[in-house]
């Protein structure tokens, strides 16, 4: 450890000779190198020297004064004055007078974010009207996979329309939210099952400059080529991006259908604990049966939500983006949090049509006892009448 004054330097000087015990000299450039210390005290004495001058220096340190250099040294005497010498000649100074080196960073503007929005107004769309449409009217819209059609509107913003009930627009913020609210009004003739509320979903994406293509993820924002974003390449990457955001926008609708039933069927587990009489009749219980059989066959028959889409499957690179975007979207997560929820809804219209068919049941013994009831009385009637 190392400190140096301008004008003075001190020195621990640690000495062993075959004849002499060992000695720590303090060494000053006017001081004799003698105060001789006994054997067992040399290693605390030491230690004890070297953190009082080094603290002692701090303290100066901090307070913008010279600072001391300490050196605990090995090396013969004169070597050690020669040392002293050129150390005392070194022009490594932190006085007051001297010119300190300020360090600052050029801070560019941040880049300009996009959004990308992901909309949900239907069960399903019409898909190859819709096409037709959107060729017939805007003349540059593309079918790029089965049930998915892209097109640039005004070239500002890019959209993709999926045949699940899903679009994706991409764009500056403002024009993203003004043309969205258009665009659902121009759907609705494509709609098969309206949705009286409409499920959306955003991230953030940027645009990059650079020599070779490059799309990707940073945290929650989405990074794509500027240079690329209008070509093959660009478009296919977006889309993959799109189909996360569609997928995630999808399971947000089945997820508030299933909190709707479930807060609807609420009240039956309370009747249960309490011992209450259920008032449910065998047609509401079909109906919720059927309920949740839809549930279950959307999430995971007649959609991909908790599986990577078979396009992607022979597409590495768009495999891995939707992948990326599905992680920040939790989409497996919720996937697997949806299921545990229709098992235990599932659970409870099991237990209805359980309760259906032993009341059923019982309707059907009395029934029979009061049939036999009457028979026994018809029979007793009988006797007495002509013994």
């Amino acid at each position: 450890m190392d400190r140096k004054c301008p004008n003075k330097e001190i020195k621990l000087k640690y000495s062993r000779d075959p004849v002499s015990h060992p000695t720590i000299s303090l060494v000053t450039p006017d001081s004799s190198p003698g105060i001789y210390i006994p054997p067992y005290r040399t290693l605390i004495f030491a230690m004890l020297i070297r953190r009082v001058i080094a603290h002692s220096c701090k303290r100066l340190s901090v307070y913008g004064g010279p600072l001391c250099r300490v050196r605990l040294s090995t090396e013969s005497r004169a070597t050690q004055k020669e040392t002293t010498g050129i150390a005392g000649q070194a022009p490594l100074r932190a006085g007051v007078g001297a010119k300190r080196t300020v360090i600052r960073r050029r801070i560019g503007a941040a880049p300009e974010k996009y959004t990308v929005v992901a909309t949900c107004t239907a069960q399903a769309y019409n898909i190859n009207r819709l096409g037709k449409y959107l060729t017939e009217t805007l003349g540059k819209a593309a079918c790029i996979q089965e049930d998915v059609w892209h097109v640039n509107l005004n070239g500002k913003i890019e959209a993709f329309f999926f045949g699940d009930g899903c679009f994706v627009l991409w764009g500056a913020q403002d024009d993203v939210a003004s043309y969205s609210t258009k665009l659902r009004r121009e759907l609705r003739p494509f709609e098969l099952g309206s949705m009286s509320e409409v499920e959306t979903e955003m991230l953030f994406y940027r645009q990059n400059v650079s020599e070779q293509f490059f799309a990707g993820m940073e945290g929650e924002t989405i990074i794509v080529d500027i240079a690329e974003s209008e070509r093959l390449e660009g478009i296919r990457a977006k889309l993959a991006f799109s189909n996360g955001l569609a997928d995630s926008v999808k399971l947000a609708v089945l997820e508030n259908a299933l909190e709707e039933h479930i807060e609807r069927v609420k009240p039956i587990p309370l009747a249960l604990a309490s011992g209450k009489r259920l008032n449910v009749g065998r047609a509401e219980v079909l109906k919720l049966t059927g309920e949740l059989l839809k549930f279950r066959a959307d999430l995971n028959l007649h959609s991909e939500l908790t599986d990577t889409p078979d396009m992607y499957w022979s597409e590495p690179q768009l495999e891995e983006l939707y992948h990326r975007v599905a992680r920040v979207l939790d989409l497996r997560h919720r996937g697997h949090i949806l299921n545990k929820r229709l098992d235990y809804a599932n659970e409870l219209a099991s237990v209805l049509r359980s309760h259906l068919s032993e009341e059923h049941g019982l309707k059907l013994e009395w029934g029979i006892i009061a049939l036999i009831a009457v028979e026994v009385a018809f029979e007793t009637l009988h006797w007495l009448v002509d013994p």
